[in-house]
């Protein structure tokens, strides 16, 4: 019986450890996070990202390029954007900053090289292909929660 008591005081005492040592592990921070791509207006000739960093960010901007071979991903080839930022103060989290930038005047059916950042910190470099003019067909992979009850449009 004592055994029995002294391992469930452990997976307790265990549990109790793991959930407050994971609570700070997706705090915003100065460099960009919880990135996003999207469409804004015309998929032809704009793209949309936003993304995440702590309160101390005041500035955010977004640099593109058209993708080529080479390594060399720095200016003076890309095209820096500033974005706007809006602050959110979460009940749970400490406040963070939420960035957002469009690039437009894009050329259809072009694949692009962006990242983002505040000139200091940056994210790694992410690609994107803009649509074409004309319409071709499309594939996409789809992947969400799909919540309760819908069992007749997932299974």
């Amino acid at each position: 019986m004592k055994k029995l008591i002294l391992k469930i005081s452990v997976a307790a005492l265990v549990c109790i450890t793991f959930q407050n040592g994971f609570a700070q592990s997706f705090k915003a921070t100065a460099s960009p996070d919880r990135i996003i791509l999207t469409w804004s207006a015309d998929p032809t000739t704009t793209q949309s990202v936003t993304w995440r960093t702590d309160s101390t960010v005041r500035e955010g901007f977004g640099q593109i390029l058209v993708e080529s071979s080479s390594p060399k991903l720095e200016k003076p080839e890309s095209i820096e954007v500033g974005a706007t930022i809006s602050v959110l103060k979460g009940k749970e989290y400490e406040s963070a900053n939420y960035h957002s930038v469009t690039f437009s005047g894009l050329k259809p059916d072009q694949l692009y090289t962006y990242r983002v950042g505040d000139g200091k910190n940056w994210s790694e470099w992410f690609q994107f292909k803009t649509a074409p003019a004309s319409d071709k067909p499309f594939a996409f992979i789809y992947l969400g929660d799909a919540q309760n009850d819908i069992k007749s449009k997932w299974s």
